[in-house]
């Protein structure tokens, strides 16, 4: 079922679709669920977003748990817009202080309040252990912070050699 030819058109006319138009089977128009459009809407948005997901997936948690804090706090919107690279770091380091002080608090609340099956010597090692591993851990994310810093510096200098590259090969 289809609209009628136009006049002068051709045989072919029912076979083009036009530009962009789907080619719907209006005798099923009412038939299914509300369902069956949202899902192919998911469906095709999922498809979109896809490449940003993945662009984002391979993003550091810690990037991916700190981006919006621009958007809640004031003075973050302000250093990221306006902000010295000195400033952003010094802002850096009271946020690093003030979590790890209230790290610090809170472990030594869950410390100050042992369990009764950690009394063990064996229980108070593993406990040991434990810290010992989230400091080493703590301590390779930072380290993985500065290096992705050194990064970033490195790309900006070389697109600025690639550009002045450019410039000293283009005819004067």
């Amino acid at each position: 079922m289809g609209f009628p030819a136009p006049p002068g058109a051709g045989d072919d006319a029912e076979e083009d679709e036009g530009a962009g138009l789907i080619n719907l089977d209006m005798g099923a128009f009412g038939s299914g669920s509300m369902s069956d459009p949202l899902r192919h809407a998911v469906g095709m948005r999922t498809a979109q977003d896809e490449c940003k997901m993945r662009m984002w997936n391979s993003f550091p948690s810690l990037f991916q748990n700190t981006i919006f804090h621009g958007e809640q706090d004031a003075k973050i919107k302000a250093l990221r817009h306006s902000g010295s690279m000195q400033e952003r770091l010094a802002h850096c380091k009271e946020l690093k202080e003030a979590g790890n002080t209230l790290l610090k608090t809170a472990t030594a609340t869950v410390a100050a309040s042992p369990k009764a099956s950690e009394t063990s010597e064996e229980d108070t090692m593993r406990r040991k252990k434990r810290e010992a591993m989230a400091k080493k851990v703590s301590d390779l994310e930072e380290a993985v912070l500065e290096k992705e810093q050194e990064l970033r510096l490195l790309r900006r200098d070389l697109a600025l050699a690639k550009s002045e590259l450019a410039e000293a090969a283009a005819p004067t």
